[in-house]
C-alpha cells in the first residue's frame, strides 16, 4: 500500500515501503475506516433514552508515520573515502553536501509540499491490488518531526490531514450520456428524440454513501428536466440553449454550482437564475437510480451527461 499527497499546485508526494521517493511508509496509520460521527437526537420530558433524529458524520482526520531517508553517500559522505568525494566535488565545480544537508532539504521539500496555506489538496489511498481512492484534505501541523528518532541519514515524522468534506472517493470517475445525436459530444448515436421519448437509464452508485453528481447540457433544448425517480427528486430548467450552449452543474451539500455558457458570448455565466424554485439538487442513492430525462423541444445535437465518482465512508 501507499499514500500519495497532491498539493494543490499539482506536486505529488509518495510515501510507499519502497521508500521510492525517499520517504518510506512505517506501519501505523489511522483514519482509513473510521470516522467520527454525531448523532442528533431530541428528549422530551419523562422520556426514557432519547429521539434520533439524524446521524451526521463528522470531518475524517488521516495520519500515518514515515521515515525521511537518505542513502549514505548520496550527499558525498559515506563513499568509499569522505576526502575523494570532496575532491570529486571540487573537479565538478560543485559544492560539497553531506548527508545532513540531504536529508534536511528532503524535509524542507516535504515542509513546502504540505502547507496548509495552500488549501485542500487529495490524499490518495493505493492498495495492493492497484485500487486507488482520493480525499479532499489539508495538511494538519506536517510533518511533526520525532525529537529522538533521527540520524544525518533518517528522520522519522508523523504526517495528519483534516479532511472537512469525509468521503473517500473513486477517482475513476463514471458517466452516462443522455443525448439524440451529437457526434461531437458523444461517441454513438441513440436513435430516439427527446421530445418524444423520454430517455430513462438506470445509473449505478456503487459506494456505501450517497454520491453527488456533475450534470452538463448541450443545445438546441428548451426547458430541460432530469428526475432522480428513485428518490422523486426533480431539476428543472428554464431556459431556451441555441446549439452549442452549455450548462453545468454539480450537486451534493458542499459544492452546489450551476454555470451557463452561451455560445454567443464564451463567457461563463450564473446559471441559477434559470433553475426553477421547486427544483432539488438530487444526489446517486446508493445502489441503483432510475434517472429520466426530458425536455419541452430538442433537436439532433442535444443530450446531456451525468458523471459521479462512488463515495465511501470507509475504505481497507
Amino acid at each position: 500500500m501507499k499514500f500519495i499527497y497532491m498539493s494543490p499546485d499539482g506536486t505529488e508526494t509518495t510515501f510507499d515501503r519502497d521508500a521510492s521517493g525517499g520517504y518510506k511508509l512505517l506501519k501505523r496509520y489511522s483514519g482509513l475506516a473510521e470516522i467520527p460521527v454525531s448523532f442528533q437526537t431530541d428528549k422530551s420530558p419523562y422520556q426514557h433514552g432519547e429521539t434520533l433524529l439524524d446521524t451526521l458524520m463528522n470531518p475524517r482526520d488521516v495520519s500515518f508515520d514515515i521515515i525521511t531517508l537518505v542513502t549514505p553517500g548520496s550527499g558525498g559522505a559515506g563513499s568509499c573515502v569522505l576526502g575523494e568525494a570532496i575532491l570529486g566535488s571540487m573537479i565538478l565545480g560543485a559544492p560539497y553536501q553531506s548527508n545532513l544537508e540531504v536529508l534536511q532539504q528532503k524535509i524542507a521539500a516535504l515542509s513546502r509540499a504540505l502547507s496548509p496555506l495552500d488549501g485542500d489538496g487529495i490524499l490518495y489511498y493505493e492498495r495492493e491490488d492497484g485500487t486507488r481512492y482520493g480525499l479532499n484534505c489539508s495538511p494538519d501541523n506536517s510533518p511533526k518531526l520525532d525529537a529522538v528518532a533521527r540520524s544525518d541519514i533518517h528522520h522519522n515524522a508523523t504526517l495528519d490531514f483534516r479532511a472537512h468534506d469525509p468521503f473517500w472517493y473513486s477517482v475513476v470517475p463514471h458517466i452516462d450520456t443522455f443525448a439524440t445525436d451529437a457526434a461531437d459530444f458523444f461517441p454513438f448515436t441513440i436513435p430516439w428524440s427527446i421530445g418524444s421519448t423520454p430517455p430513462r437509464k438506470t445509473l449505478v452508485n456503487s459506494g456505501n454513501v450517497d454520491a453527488p453528481v456533475t450534470i452538463t447540457i448541450l443545445g438546441p433544448i428548451t426547458d430541460p428536466v432530469l428526475t432522480n425517480e428513485t428518490t422523486s427528486k426533480i431539476l428543472t430548467l428554464d431556459i431556451e440553449m441555441a446549439e452549442g450552449d452549455r450548462f453545468d452543474i454539480t450537486t451534493g451539500p458542499n459544492n452546489i454550482t450551476a454555470i451557463y455558457t452561451p455560445i454567443s458570448t464564451g463567457i461563463a455565466e450564473n446559471g441559477f437564475p434559470y433553475i426553477t424554485v421547486t427544483s432539488t439538487f438530487w444526489v446517486l442513492r446508493k445502489g441503483s437510480n432510475s434517472i429520466l430525462f426530458s425536455c419541452s423541444t430538442s433537436t439532433a445535437g442535444s443530450g446531456a451527461s451525468v458523471s459521479w465518482s462512488d463515495q465511501y465512508a470507509g475504505v481497507f
